[in-house]
């Protein structure tokens, strides 16, 4: 994916301009088998040169360094939290978390999660280091460790900013974690998809801008069982 999107920011640039129209050349197939096109940063990695911020490190050292006070000894693993009663409090997080002490060697540090950024502007001053809190309401962590409890998963972190009338200057600007795996599911929705899919129908539903599409279809796929039905709505 990451050579993907290399392919796709170096064809972007030949086909559209510039604010001064200006286009780039032609992409070209370079030594390493690349566009040239500046590569993603790893989510899972420390930041490099590139100017994009990285997210820091794992759910397990953020769980050691917040972890609520009434939180039993024997729980020291983000699943084994995520296997409590409901309504549990697993974290006691700051409402203003300061940034924390890191070694040297980012490859070596294990505490709470943070977000490094190392280009632009601030590059100058050295890195900045912003601290990350997490939701921690009822019911929350299993959502948490489904998504951050395995950093292979974690694709790319973008800086972007959204209109905010109540920020300064009218702009918030945010980090987006992309996790390259299916969305999460609590265990009541995950019984009441079991409990539909015993029915004798398989359906889908295709959801765009101007209509929406019902199609269901018999579960044996015979024909004898009945027709596949659809239904398409403006």
């Amino acid at each position: 994916m990451h050579q993907a999107d290399e392919v796709w920011e170096g064809v972007a640039r030949h086909l559209f301009g510039d604010r001064e129209g200006r286009r780039a050349g032609r992409p070209r197939v370079g030594a390493g088998g690349t566009t040239g096109a500046s590569p993603a940063v790893p989510a899972r990695t420390p930041p490099n040169a590139s100017g994009r911020p990285s997210a820091l490190r794992t759910l397990q050292g953020h769980l050691a360094a917040h972890r609520h006070p009434e939180l039993g000894s024997e729980i020291v693993s983000p699943l084994q939290a995520a296997g409590l009663a409901p309504g549990t409090r697993v974290l006691a997080q700051p409402r203003h978390p300061r940034p924390p002490e890191r070694p040297g060697l980012l490859w070596d540090y294990g505490g709470p999660l943070v977000l490094v950024y190392n280009g632009g502007p601030a590059a100058r001053a050295g890195e900045l280091v912003l601290p990350v809190r997490l939701p921690q309401g009822a019911g929350r962590w299993s959502h948490l460790v489904h998504y951050l409890d395995r950093p292979e998963r974690w694709h790319k972190v973008d800086l972007v900013r959204r209109r905010d009338a109540s920020a300064e200057g009218g702009w918030a600007y945010e980090a987006h974690l992309m996790v390259l795996g299916s969305g999460y599911c609590s265990p009541a929705t995950r019984a009441r998809r079991e409990l539909a899919a015993g029915m004798e129908r398989l359906g889908g539903v295709d959801g765009n801008v101007s209509n929406l599409a019902v199609v269901s279809f018999p579960r044996s796929h015979s024909p004898a069982d009945g027709e596949v039905a659809s239904t398409r709505s403006p």
